[in-house]
């Protein structure tokens, strides 16, 4: 997960410089949001709960990665829309070897 997503960041970064990328981690999320953990292997109540939260119609997914993807993708489309705060901080510490990254 980790060395992919940076890969695939590098590359999107080479073809277009401006490019927004945003990280999340869809299990947290989704623990934050219902406080009960979801497996990739029985993703059935986590996705109803999901589906009634966020009023979309889930009704096709059919694994716990699926529920993951939809998951990111709400919270970017939700923390783009609404302005959530970034979780990065301007530290001087911090390494990005992308670039700017928002983490919501």
């Amino acid at each position: 997960m980790v060395i992919d997503g940076l890969v695939l960041a590098l590359r999107l970064r080479e073809r277009w410089q401006s490019i927004g990328l945003n990280e999340t981690h869809p299990k947290v999320l989704g623990f934050a949001l219902r406080k009960v953990r979801h497996s990739d292997d029985d993703s059935t109540g986590a996705v109803a709960w999901f589906a009634q939260h966020s009023g979309l119609d889930l009704t096709c997914l059919a694994t716990g990665h699926e529920l993951d993807a939809v998951l990111s993708a709400w919270a970017t489309r939700e923390g783009l829309a609404f302005g959530w705060t970034d979780l990065a901080t301007d530290d001087p510490t911090l390494l990005f070897p992308v670039g700017k990254v928002t983490y919501v």
